[in-house]
């Protein structure tokens, strides 16, 4: 739904998230991790490359000054 453009961010666990990686790449290579939740790896939000840079980045601000954690840079594939 979200690489479909049909939903802006979904919420996925860090092994979801890593199964989808290393067996569906293709359809895990049209989302960006934008943000992760607690003081170590938690649930990934995730958004489609599609989505505008500008809403991206609100996004991104909106879940930091909501208290999570920003993606480290070498999660942002």
């Amino acid at each position: 739904m979200v690489a479909a453009g049909d939903a802006d961010l979904a919420v996925i666990d860090c092994r979801s998230w890593a199964l989808a990686q290393r067996f569906e790449p293709e359809a895990a290579s049209q989302l960006m991790v934008i943000g992760w939740t607690g003081e170590r790896k938690g649930i990934a939000y995730v958004t489609s490359r599609a989505t505008d840079p500008a809403i991206a980045e609100a996004m991104k601000t909106t879940l930091l000054a909501m208290g999570c954690l920003p993606a480290p840079d070498g999660d942002v594939k």
